[in-house]
């Protein structure tokens, strides 16, 4: 009787072994089936959001090419040759000239507006908009074309916030066109904002962009593309055929360890990163981290 107890308890505890173990091995499999997909389509989606951030710089050039052409576009104008952009590219919030205006030609711009209620303004701690402080020079948005409001942003001094002059100064600096890491723009209603601005240098003299540090004296001002980085990744995988469970996460490696992160997607398991490529965009450095949303613990 004692025997045919043993070999029961023991039949059971084989019998548990055995479906744990083929449980293990199902579930095995299964993830790495999974990560084999997610590692395939990873290089093609982040290769189609490079590719995004490409045509953003060459749409750029082409406007740049427009002023060159035309150095005195109207506003009017600026709206007609922007708006099939926007429509096109919904995630561009924002397209913006912002002209270089030395101090003594402050009045003489803020007469000449449009809106007789016009003036360079800048942003207070409490975000508040107010009369520009006096500056050798001012970057204020002159031009601005936007499927939203943009009330406020008219005559910005983009130089008064810290950010912005940081990226400016080094678009000056090098001749080349700078991105920002992520900011609080105007219209973002969140606290996790996933806003980015290029500043694309204009030159009175068609000096190429990668020319490098061209006399100042002949900057003429600034296109700077507002992009909202949620949209741009949403817009331009939707329509991918490469649809796998994938989530994405970018971050500006150049940036302070506190502020790397420019976009994730929601569930992220960060300690398992699947697939990851840097690459050079607007003078700093990114990466695109994919994770697969089907994995939760490392592969054993």
């Amino acid at each position: 009787m004692r025997y045919q107890y043993k070999m029961t308890v023991l039949l059971l505890v084989l019998g548990s072994i055995l479906s744990i173990t083929g449980f293990v091995t199902v579930r095995h499999l299964e993830q790495q089936e999974v990560y084999l997909e997610m590692t395939q389509s990873a290089p093609k989606q982040i290769g189609l959001l490079q590719n995004t951030f490409q045509n953003m710089v060459e749409m750029l050039r082409t406007l740049a090419d427009c002023y060159a052409i035309n150095p005195n576009l109207s506003r009017q104008q600026f709206n007609t040759i922007i708006t099939p952009i926007l429509l096109r590219h919904p995630y561009i919030t924002t397209l913006i000239w912002a002209p270089r205006v030395p101090h003594d030609q402050r009045h003489q711009y803020e007469s000449r507006a449009d809106d007789p209620q016009f003036h360079f303004t800048e942003q207070t701690s409490q975000a508040e908009i107010v009369t520009a402080l006096q500056r050798k020079e001012y970057f204020p948005i002159y031009y601005a074309a936007s499927l939203k409001s943009i009330e406020r942003i008219a005559g910005f001094d983009l130089q008064s916030n810290y950010a912005y002059l940081q990226t400016l100064t080094k678009a000056i600096a090098t001749g080349t066109l700078q991105v920002t890491s992520r900011v609080n723009w105007f219209s973002d209603k969140t606290t996790e904002p996933d806003t980015i601005l290029i500043f694309y240098p204009i030159y009175q003299k068609q000096i190429p962009i990668t020319a490098g540090t061209p006399a100042q004296k002949y900057l003429r001002g600034f296109l700077v593309s507002v992009i909202h980085l949620k949209d741009l990744v949403q817009q331009t995988l939707e329509k991918s055929r490469y649809l796998s469970p994938v989530n994405l996460q970018i971050e500006d490696r150049s940036a302070p360890t506190d502020e790397q992160l420019l976009y994730a997607d929601g569930g992220i398991e960060t300690t398992h990163p699947s697939y990851q490529e840097q690459f050079e965009f607007a003078g700093r450095i990114w990466s695109i981290t994919a994770f697969s949303k089907g994995i939760n613990h490392p592969l054993i």
